[in-house]
Order: C-alpha cells, then structure tokens, then sequence
C-alpha cells in the first residue's frame, strides 16, 4: 500500500467505456467510478471543455452561456477522437484522486473494453486516444470477455456457455468455451435505441415531446415495475403549442416501445444459437444464457429470449458492472496481481 501511495507500484486500471456511460475499476479498490460518457463544452468553441461525466450532464441547459453537452463515443467507437483522449484522462485522474494514489514515474497500466463489432482502425484509435491521455501501457479486451468474467461464468471448461452484453450503444452475444469464442453476434442497437423509441412513441400516442433523459427514466421505471398500471407524471413540449405540459403515463403503456428493439436483439441471439455447434448448444440448454449491461432488466427481455429459444434465462448479479470488474480482474492476472493457474489463457484475452 505505501509504494502505491508514492507511486512506486504499477496502477492497474479497467475502464469500461460506455456510450451512456463509463465505469473504471482499480486494483485493491474495485469500481471507483461511474459516471456520464459526456462532456460540457463552450456553445462558442466546442474545443473549450468546461466539465466532463456526471457535472457535464448537470451543467448542460443551466447556464446563460449556451452550454453544449457532447457524447465523445458512439455506438462503443470514438465519435471525437480529442474529446474522448481528455476524457480518458479526466476519468483516470478522477480515479486516481479517489483512490488517493499518484504516479510519480509512470501513469496507469489500463485495459480498454471494446464491442466485438468494431474495426481495427477503431480499436487503434482507442489505444492511441489512452496513450496520449497518460497510460504507461494499453491493453485492449472485448467486452464479451469482460463480461463473462464479472459474471462469474465459466469461460476455460469444455462447456458452452452464453453470455449476453447489453450497452447503451451496442449489444454483443458469444457462445465461449475453452477460453474462446466459438459463436459471436453484435448489433449496434442497446439503451440509446430504445430511449429514442419511447420518446417517439409518447410523441405519438399523447402528442407530447419528451427528452431522451426523461424516455430513459420511463424505462427504468418499467423496468422494475411490479404495478403495471402505476402512473408516472411526466412533463414534456405539447407538439402543437411548443409550451410546457404535464401528462400522466400508464408505465406498462409505454411497452409496446420496446418491442423492435427486443425484437432485433432475440433474432440476433438466435443468429448466433444457429451457427453454434451441436455439442456446445446442447451444453447452453442446461447452463442457460447470461445478460449482463445495464440493458439486462428491459421489460420483457428474458421472457421473449426465453420464448424464441426455449432456454433459461439469467441476469447477473450488478449487470452494469460485470464488464469493468471482468476486465480489472484480466489485468490482474496478467500483471501477477492475482494467482490463476490459467494465466496463459487469460494473456489471449487481450490484444
């Protein structure tokens, strides 16, 4: 603990970036931060960062300055390539200050977790973006990994097991066994989606204009409702005056919303269960699938996976933070932080 006060031992640091947002996990810490994937920049120079994470998204339309709240990942790729190199190194630092630890020498050994449906160019400039930010070395893992491992599954036996990430940007599904990735799917469809569906839908059936802040919270309310008929007071623009108004929505009438969204997700799963091998879907109709993400609890999700496949579905314990906790739990293997026998196994993880 006194070399990692000075600085004299290695930092080992997960951040799980998010389109929505993004969690980094420390070594000997755990999850030390989850904040917003945004950033607050001046409306007269959007190279003028005024705050970053959760302060960006507060700030954002409560100043007379004409603040600008920007989203530096899309779809689990950088959108904006200075942007998203200081908001790695802000959230580093962030880290760093909550955890009370300095780097005198060198910065922070990290591991990036990306969506197996980006390209090599995309994964380079992730790389690039948190070397610049001030990270010693860079690892890139897929977030599929990740997840499986914070989820406590068993990835390295000759066993199938599927495993389900759903993001705000991207979901991603993978058949592993013995280590790898014997089927895998993506789509870039997840939270964000589904915002914009609710908001569209409220629109149309109560012809009111809601903010994708205020789909979002619909979502989660529905999410773990157990009064489907509970009503929700939701304030909004009337379409046809432009003025503030309040309705009151029914949270289970906000439902049928989500439907092409589960409904993209379950064809791409069955997509993957298709291409698998016998033996290992055999193998997942006894160990089911596993949602992790912060998409796991959608309304209806397990039932409509269960239902188009026949196989049990699980949520993870904390979905949201299965990807950092699976990542932090990679590096430290490699880095000698933790003991596993398993070790080479792990070193293929990474790229």
């Amino acid at each position: 603990m006194i070399n990692k006060l000075l600085g004299l031992s290695p930092i080992l640091m997960a951040i799980d970036l998010g389109t929505v947002n993004s969690l980094v996990a420390v070594s000997g810490f755990g999850i030390v931060l989850n904040e917003a994937t945004a950033a607050a920049v001046s409306g007269s120079d959007e190279r003028d960062v005024l705050a970053v994470g959760n302060e960006a998204v507060d700030m954002c339309g409560k100043t007379p300055s004409g603040v600008k709240l920007k989203f530096p990942f899309s779809r689990g790729v950088i959108a904006d390539y200075l942007l998203s190199e200081y908001m790695i190194r802000e959230f580093m630092s962030k880290a760093m200050q909550k955890c009370k630890l300095r780097s005198v020498l060198f910065g922070p050994k990290v591991l990036l977790c990306v969506p197996n449906c980006i390209t090599e160019v995309e994964r380079h400039a992730l790389h690039e973006a948190a070397r610049h930010a001030g990270a010693q070395d860079v690892y890139i893992a897929e977030e599929i990994m990740a997840a499986c491992i914070g989820a406590n599954m068993q990835f390295r036996e000759a066993i199938g097991s599927m495993v389900v990430d759903i993001g705000g940007g991207t979901t991603d599904a993978a058949v592993i066994a013995l280590g790898g990735i014997a089927a895998q799917g993506s789509i870039r469809v997840g939270g964000n989606a589904i915002d914009e569906d609710i908001s569209n839908y409220v629109r149309k059936m109560h012809n009111v204009s809601i903010g994708l802040k205020t789909a979002e919270c619909l979502k989660i309310e529905l999410g773990k409702a157990k009064d489907l008929k509970r009503k929700i007071k939701v304030c909004g623009l009337g379409v046809e005056t432009s003025l503030p108004r309040y309705i009151d929505i029914e949270i289970g009438s906000i439902a049928p919303a989500l439907e092409n969204a589960k409904g993209k997700i379950v064809d791409m799963l069955c997509d993957v269960l298709s291409s698998t091998p016998p033996e290992l879907a055999s193998d997942i109709m006894k160990t089911g699938i596993m949602l992790t993400g912060g998409g796991a609890n959608l309304y209806g999700l397990s039932e409509a996976i269960h239902k188009a496949t026949g196989i049990e579905v699980k949520i993870a314990e904390k979905p949201l933070e299965c990807v950092a906790n699976g990542a932090l739990t990679i590096l430290e293997i490699l880095r000698g932080k933790r003991d596993s026998m398993y070790e080479g196994e792990y070193s293929m993880l990474i790229g």
